[in-house]
């Protein structure tokens, strides 16, 4: 089997997760591929990943990693191939909005 440095993988799917707050081609074809769960959640999901963009640099590991545990269900990497399917928790843009209601 393939291994890959947790360090650089877990940059990796956080960037990717980064880039959906930014770029709304790749939250589109996020929620293409990812119908099932998010169904009905495009608004919900682009504005939490947007609100979530400008303070990611500013959050402690330990909340940085409680935050992507109220997003991510799974993540599968397909060694053979090298890609990287993020699966997401079922109400994730409700977990991060609610989690920021508590925090205010």
């Amino acid at each position: 089997g393939s291994r890959v440095a947790a360090g650089e993988f877990e940059l990796f799917v956080v960037e990717r997760i980064r880039e959906m707050g930014r770029d709304p081609s790749v939250l589109e074809a996020t929620l293409a591929a990812d119908k099932r769960r998010l169904k009905g959640k495009r608004e919900e999901l682009r504005q939490a990943l947007a609100e979530l963009e400008p303070i990611w640099s500013e959050l402690f590991p330990a909340e940085r990693a409680r935050v992507m545990a109220l997003l991510i269900e799974e993540i599968t990497l397909n060694a053979g191939t090298g890609d990287v399917e993020i699966t997401f928790r079922e109400g994730a843009p409700e977990a991060l909005t609610l989690e920021k209601e508590i925090q205010s």
